[in-house]
């Protein structure tokens, strides 16, 4: 068994998504400090650290949040999924990462996995996938394991 370390299927527009509301609060933020503390914006240290602070960090905070909630607040049952291993690839890097490259919902995802499990599994092999529609709507992924005898 090899656990996808929750990955979420919908993992692009999360990110555009809740990274966007992140950054339409902060310039919402930075424009009432503005008109209530303007002081802050005399000095130039001080001016772009606020800025660069609140349009960094809000939109980080935002995703975090949303994944967070997508995932710790899931009521819905886990359901497994069949798909197919499109390709294998690994990093080049002096600490190897295994991926599978799988075709779920029309759109290929890739999934980090160990040796072991890499070496398993073929190309264009059936796998299951273990997921869970997450509290905000996002497919939340839970175990990956070979078709055949559901176990690594």
């Amino acid at each position: 068994m090899a656990t996808a370390d929750t990955n979420t299927i919908e993992e692009t527009e999360v990110w555009q998504k809740f990274g966007l509301i992140g950054f339409v609060i902060s310039v919402m933020f930075l424009l009432i400090l503005r008109f209530i503390s303007p002081a802050i914006y005399y000095e130039s240290g001080r001016r772009y650290g606020v800025i660069f602070g609140f349009l960094l960090a809000l939109p980080l905070i935002a995703i975090s949040a949303a994944s967070f909630t997508n995932k710790e607040y899931a009521t819905e049952p886990i359901e497994a999924i069949e798909v197919f291993v499109e390709t294998k690839g690994s990093s080049s890097s002096k600490s190897k990462s295994f991926y599978l490259f799988v075709d779920v919902a029309g759109s290929i995802k890739r999934f980090e996995v160990p040796l072991k499990v890499w070496d398993t599994i073929e190309e264009q092999s059936p796998i299951n996938i273990e997921v869970q529609k997450g509290y905000l709507g996002y497919t939340i992924v839970h175990k990956i394991s070979p078709y055949e005898s559901g176990e690594f």
